[in-house]
């Protein structure tokens, strides 16, 4: 019994704090939690429709903010005799999360971290004799050969 309880109390407890949560909630989220369970509709999947039309809506709007900061570059509205240091901090930190998405994006890509390996690398015998199958999927070997 005392395994048991010192298992389960971690979940049996967070259950019982999400419950007093959602008590507390305003009303119309409460209506909308019931019916859902009351439909047996799953909630997290109605959700996700509903944000992704919200953002659908927001495209048109989110590309004509585009093309308004984009002219504002071309047409030189920006000086830089304005720019503080506030604005150079901003548009760095701007810079980064677009390298460090860039970089993300390119691992995610080649499904490594390595750069790609050329037919007359030395690594690709390596990986002929060596690696298990399982890591080979996605190379073409054949082609590195």
């Amino acid at each position: 019994m005392g395994l048991r309880n010192i298992f389960f109390r971690p979940f049996v407890s967070l259950v019982a704090v999400m419950n007093k949560r959602i008590d507390r909630m305003d009303e119309p989220l409460k209506r909308h939690i019931e019916q859902h369970e009351k439909s047996g509709e799953d909630l997290c999947a109605s959700v996700w429709r509903e944000y992704w039309s919200y953002q659908k809506a927001l495209l048109p709007y989110r590309r004509e903010r585009l093309m308004s900061e984009i002219s504002y570059i071309t047409e030189g509205k920006l000086s830089l005799a304005n720019v503080n240091m506030k604005d150079i901090i901003l548009f760095s930190r701007a810079i980064t999360k677009c390298l460090f998405l860039f970089i993300i994006f390119v691992i995610i890509g080649r499904r490594s971290v390595f750069p790609s390996l050329e037919p007359t690398s030395v690594f690709v015998e390596e990986v002929n004799e060596n690696w298990q199958p399982n890591h080979k999927r996605g190379l073409y070997i054949d082609e590195l050969c």
